[in-house]
C-alpha cells in the first residue's frame, strides 16, 4: 500500500487516514481508511466505492452501522464489498429509539464521570447513532431529554456545541436496564414457521438446524417451542421460555397460506419486555413482511449455510459471547 491517494473517507468524503494499492490485473484499486466519521478502520475497493457515490446519506448511516457492529463482534478492520453496499441499500434504518439508545451508549462510554457536562458535538456520536449529521444528532438527544435521560441547559449554549447536557439518574437507570435483561440466561427462543408437512417441512428444519448451529456455537442453547414436553398451553409455554431467554431469533419466512401470526407476537412479546431479537427473514419472502416489523433490520437469508454465518455474526455483534462452551 502507499499513501499517494487522497486522504479521505471513502464512506463520507470527509477527512481521514487513508493507503492504497491497485490490482493490475483486475484493474481494482483497493483501501485501507482510517475514518472518524466512519468510526474506525475499514477497507473498500474502487468497485464497492463507485457504487457507493451514487447512495444517499441514509445509506451511508446505515453502512456506518454495519461497520461498527462488525467492528464490536471482533473484526477489527471490516472489508465492505459491492454486496455490502447493496444490504445497506436494501436495509431499513434503525428505529429511532435503538438509535437513541445507541447515542445513550456512546455517551455513557465518552464522559469520564458521573454528572459531568458535555455538548453534543462528537463525530463519533454521528457514527454511533446511524446519523447523517450533527443536527439529526441533537435531535435524538431532544428524544432522550423527553424521556427524561439527559438534561440541557441551554443558557450555557454554544453556537458550536448547542446546549450543555448531563447525564441524568434516569439516564444511567435506562443504561443499566438496557444491559441487564436475562445477562445471566443462556437460552435464545427460537420463533418461525416450521413448514407445512407436504410442503417445506424440510427446508425449514433445515434452516433451524442452521439456527441451532449458529447459536450454540455463539454460546446459547437453542428452545424451540414445538420440541418442549410440557401439559400447559402453548401459548404459556411460549411466554415463558421468552421471559427466561437472552435474546429471540425471530424468523419471518412464510409459506403459500400467509405470515403465521405467532411470530409476530412473539417477537412483539421479547420487545416489549426488552428482550433483544434478532430479526431473520429467507429472500423470497421478505417483501411480504408486515410494515410494523418492516421497520426493523433483518438478516435476509438464501441458503441455510448463509443464515448460519450472518447469524452467529449478528449474536455475537449484538449479544455477545454466551456462557456456554462452544460448539
Amino acid at each position: 500500500m502507499n499513501n499517494n491517494v487522497p486522504q479521505k473517507c471513502r464512506i463520507w468524503d470527509t477527512n481521514a487516514e487513508a493507503k492504497g494499492s491497485f490490482d493490475g490485473r483486475t484493474l481494482t484499486a483497493t483501501y485501507r481508511v482510517d475514518s472518524v466519521r466512519a468510526g474506525g478502520e475499514y477497507i473498500i475497493d474502487s468497485d464497492a466505492e463507485q457504487l457507493l457515490r451514487n447512495c444517499d446519506g441514509r445509506v451511508k448511516a446505515r453502512l456506518t452501522t454495519w461497520l461498527l457492529d462488525r467492528r464490536k463482534q471482533g473484526t477489527a478492520v471490516p472489508t465492505i464489498t459491492e454486496k455490502d453496499v447493496e444490504n445497506a441499500k436494501q436495509s431499513p434504518d434503525l428505529p429511532m429509539n435503538e438509535r437513541a439508545d445507541r447515542l445513550l451508549k456512546a455517551i455513557e462510554e465518552q464522559i469520564q464521570y458521573n454528572g459531568q457536562p458535555f455538548y453534543i458535538s462528537d463525530e463519533d456520536w454521528i457514527s454511533a447513532s446511524e446519523s447523517i449529521d450533527i443536527d439529526e444528532v441533537r435531535f435524538l438527544a431532544r428524544y432522550l431529554e423527553a424521556q427524561g435521560w439527559l438534561s440541557a441547559d441551554r443558557k450555557k449554549a454554544t453556537s458550536q456545541g448547542g446546549a450543555v447536557h448531563q447525564l441524568t439518574v434516569e439516564g444511567h437507570m435506562h443504561l443499566s436496564k438496557l444491559k441487564q435483561t436475562n445477562p445471566e440466561s443462556a437460552r435464545a427462543f427460537v420463533a418461525m414457521w416450521f413448514g407445512e408437512p407436504d410442503g417445506e417441512k424440510a427446508s425449514m428444519d433445515n434452516a433451524y438446524q442452521s439456527m441451532e448451529l449458529a447459536i450454540r456455537e455463539a454460546g446459547y442453547d437453542p428452545v424451540r417451542s414445538d420440541k418442549r414436553n410440557h401439559l400447559n398451553k402453548i401459548d404459556d409455554e411460549i411466554i415463558e421460555e421468552i421471559r427466561r431467554s437472552r435474546f429471540v431469533v425471530a424468523d419471518f419466512t412464510q409459506g403459500k397460506s400467509g405470515a403465521r401470526g405467532g411470530v409476530y407476537f412473539e417477537a412483539g412479546f421479547a420487545k416489549g419486555l426488552n428482550i433483544e431479537v434478532i430479526f431473520t427473514c429467507r429472500k423470497d419472502s421478505i417483501k411480504k413482511v408486515h410494515f410494523d416489523t418492516r421497520q426493523y433490520r433483518h438478516i435476509v437469508w438464501e441458503t441455510p449455510e448463509e443464515l448460519r454465518t450472518e447469524l452467529l455474526d449478528s449474536i455475537r455483534a449484538n449479544i455477545g459471547q454466551g456462557p456456554k462452551k462452544s460448539q
